[in-house]
């Protein structure tokens, strides 16, 4: 009669581990992957706010070229306008970037934590 009951415990516990184990596995997977969409998303989404290259350039461009004449002639404000226009173009995208991984990272973990329920 030991015998039987300590077959069946070792049954149900194989059970458990072979069938029951793998299918919670595939299910946090399946939410990793959900997750990961959903972060994507969002991140690419909100890090479009405040533009990018051209933006970027623009407001560089303006800020310097009115620096420029205040400082200087009119070639001057001019040589610095696009100086401006190039490095906030440069520094505009690289920000975008930064803030996209940032803002990925935020929304993930919570996601992963439940905080936030995906689509």
């Amino acid at each position: 009669m030991q015998t039987k009951l300590a077959f069946k415990v070792a049954g149900i516990t194989l059970t458990i581990f072979t069938v029951i184990l793998p299918l919670g596995d595939a299910a946090r997977a399946q939410d990793r992957r959900e997750c990961e969409r959903f972060a994507r998303d969002y991140a690419r989404r909100e890090s479009r706010r405040g533009g990018g290259l051209i933006s970027g350039a623009a407001r560089g461009g303006i800020r310097a070229g009115v620096v420029g004449s205040i400082f200087g002639d009119r070639n001057f404000a001019r040589d610095a306008a696009q100086v401006g226009a190039v490095i906030g173009g440069i520094s505009n995208s690289a920000r975008r970037a930064r803030n996209r991984d940032e803002l990925y990272d935020i929304a993930f973990n919570e996601c992963m934590r439940g905080s936030v329920t995906p689509f």
